[in-house]
C-alpha cells in the first residue's frame, strides 16, 4: 500500500511518494522533471530571490528542464548542461575530475567523477557569473562537482538553486531552495517537527484511503 503525502510547492500542490529510509524514517520522492506547472512556477519564484548572473549550468539529466525554464523566463540564448559521459556529437571535449569531501556537521565524502563539456561550452563559461541549478540537492554532491568544475574553467559562480532540499544535507551557504524533501517517523508516519521552508506539511495517509 503506498503512502503518500501532499505539499504545496512554489504555490502548487503535489502528492509525493514516501519510501523507507530505514526502520525509523520514511522519505518523500521528489521529481519535477516532467512537472511542467510546478517546474515554470519553481523557475519564477527561484528568480526573484537569486543574485545577478551570466549562465545556469546543470548536471544531466534531472536539472534540464528547471535549468532550461529559468534560462527561458530570464531571457537567455542559451545554458550549460555539465554530461556524466562524453556524447559522440561532442568535439575536443573537456573532462574534469572532481574528488574529495564536502564539509559540515558530518563530512560527505565524494566518489571521484568526471563531468564533460564541449570545448565550446567550456570557453562559453570562463570569466561568466555562473547560476549553478539542480530540481532537488540530497546530499549536495552535484552542486558541490559544479562548483568545482565552474572554478576549473575559469567562472564564478554567482549563486546555487533548486527546488527542495533534502533535510540534513551538508550546508551549502550559497544555496537558495524552496522548500524541504521532508522526512517522517516511520511508527506514526506524521511529519516529523522541522522548520519548514516554503511549503506546507500535511498528514501523510495511505493512497488507497486518500479520498475517504
Amino acid at each position: 500500500m503506498q503512502k503518500m503525502i501532499e505539499m504545496e510547492i512554489a504555490g502548487v500542490r503535489r502528492r509525493l511518494p514516501l519510501y523507507q529510509v530505514d526502520e525509523e524514517t520514511y522519505e518523500a520522492v521528489f521529481i519535477a522533471f516532467n512537472d511542467v506547472t510546478l517546474t515554470q512556477n519553481a523557475a519564477r519564484a527561484l528568480l526573484e530571490q537569486v543574485p545577478d548572473f551570466d549562465c545556469i549550468l546543470t548536471e544531466e539529466t534531472q536539472g534540464v528542464p528547471l535549468a532550461f525554464e529559468m534560462s527561458r523566463q530570464a531571457g537567455l540564448k542559451r545554458y550549460i548542461v555539465a554530461r556524466k559521459q562524453a556524447k559522440a556529437h561532442m568535439d575536443d571535449v573537456v573532462a574534469i575530475q572532481i574528488e574529495g569531501k564536502i564539509e559540515g556537521e558530518e563530512d560527505v565524502p565524494l566518489n571521484v567523477r568526471k563531468l564533460y563539456l564541449s570545448q565550446e561550452d567550456a570557453l562559453y563559461l570562463k570569466g561568466k557569473r555562473v547560476l549553478l541549478v539542480d530540481d532537488c540537492v540530497l546530499h549536495g554532491k552535484t552542486m558541490y562537482a559544479l562548483d568545482q568544475l565552474v572554478d576549473a574553467l575559469g567562472g564564478y559562480v554567482a549563486g546555487m538553486a533548486t527546488i527542495l532540499v533534502q533535510e540534513g544535507a551538508p550546508d551549502l551557504p550559497d544555496l537558495l531552495a524552496l522548500g524541504r524533501v521532508p522526512m517522517f517517523d516511520a511508527a506514526s508516519v506524521q511529519a516529523v517537527p522541522l522548520e519548514p521552508v516554503g511549503l506546507v506539511y500535511a498528514e501523510a495517509v495511505d493512497e488507497e484511503g486518500a479520498d475517504e
